[in-house]
């Protein structure tokens, strides 16, 4: 599920992500893949039912010069889904390489996202064996968030060697950005200004 205390509004009519979801988080704790029918399993709460009227109203179709002959849009294509072949199953190769690059690296997660999720995200930083900064071994030290009503708890950080900073936003699920706008807002400008990320913006 993208949010474990989301209320679930619509399946999709595709069950190919939530069979893509499975396979993952099964792969990922040594589990084999099974074979069953996707539509038996627990629903994602993507509430994609908003985005798929949307999209496929008239109006926005003819704003986004979509010809019509072009068939509705959906979130998953079942066709392409099914020829798809995974090749790449870690991008371990691709953070060294960014890290040698000096370029810096926020990896963050809502921490009630249970699809992709801040413990898989946390596993595979300390796969990097890089060295977790601060004057002693700082994990999982709270960040916060200073608006309106006060200073809050908005999640929590480890930074390391190498430029990456880890962030979990408490409270969010898959879609960070849409479930704590502000928190995100806070996080994502503090990491491009390189400031604390408890740093309130500027008004």
């Amino acid at each position: 599920m993208y949010n474990l205390y989301d209320a679930c509004y619509y399946d999709p009519t595709t069950n190919l992500k939530k069979a893509f979801i499975e396979r993952q988080m099964r792969k990922a704790v040594g589990l084999p893949e099974r074979r069953h029918n996707a539509a038996t399993t627990a629903p994602l709460c993507a509430q994609t039912n908003n985005t798929n009227a949307y999209l496929n109203r008239a109006d926005v179709r003819k704003s986004l010069h979509i010809p019509s002959s072009l068939p509705a849009w959906q979130e998953c294509s079942d066709e392409v889904g099914k020829n798809y072949v995974v090749t790449h199953f870690d991008v371990i190769a691709e953070f060294q390489t960014m890290i040698a690059a000096g370029i810096k690296i926020l990896v963050y997660n809502g921490d009630v996202d249970t699809a992709c999720n801040s413990i898989m995200n946390q596993q595979f930083l300390t796969s990097l064996n890089l060295t977790v900064l601060g004057e002693q071994e700082k994990v999982n030290e709270a960040w916060h968030y200073s608006g309106q009503t006060g200073t809050a708890v908005a999640g929590f950080q480890t930074k390391f060697a190498g430029n990456v900073d880890f962030l979990t936003v408490r409270g969010s699920g898959h879609f960070v950005p849409e479930d704590k706008p502000r928190e995100s807002q806070q996080m994502i400008y503090n990491f491009i200004n390189n400031l604390d990320y408890s740093a309130p913006l500027k008004k």
